[in-house]
């Protein structure tokens, strides 16, 4: 996850403000929600901070909090990262409908998925026969434990 958070800040916050000559490095993972609502929209939320210098310096300026999403579509990653105001804190259905409330969240939902309202947390709906596979709700309970503190359906 450091990782996913890095390259989002990296190619969204470095080379689209053209910053030269900073050294930055990742202070905290704070907040992370996963969320599958169909195929071609599959996403992680993060909130993180990171902390920056200019080259040549001891001193690290302090943390900047910042949001990412990382969208996986068709086999490709999307990358979106924002920096936050302390206070920011936009709506986004799927991290709510997964009681991710602390995770933060630009205040105006542009360049980023929010879910919908009713979506709940995947895989719950399983009606299927397996065929011989192993008992689907293991799983879903395992997920719904991890993932949903007991909040889904």
């Amino acid at each position: 996850m450091e990782k996913e958070v890095m390259k989002a800040f990296k190619k969204c916050i470095i080379e689209r403000e053209g910053l030269r000559g900073v050294e930055f490095e990742l202070d905290e993972l704070l907040h992370q929600c996963f969320s599958v609502e169909t195929y071609d929209k599959t996403f992680h939320h993060y909130n993180f901070t990171v902390r920056m210098k200019k080259a040549g310096s001891d001193k690290w300026a302090s943390s900047t909090l910042y949001f990412a999403q990382v969208k996986e579509m068709y086999g490709q990653k999307f990358y979106f990262c924002y920096p936050l105001d302390p206070n920011e804190d936009g709506l986004c259905y799927a991290c709510q409908n997964q009681g991710m409330n602390a995770l933060q969240h630009p205040a105006v939902p542009i360049g980023y998925v929010t879910g919908r309202p009713d979506a709940g947390c995947p895989f719950v709906d399983d009606d299927s026969d397996d065929g011989g596979v192993a008992d689907n709700d293991v799983f879903v309970r395992a997920f719904e434990q991890v993932f949903c503190k007991g909040r889904c359906l």
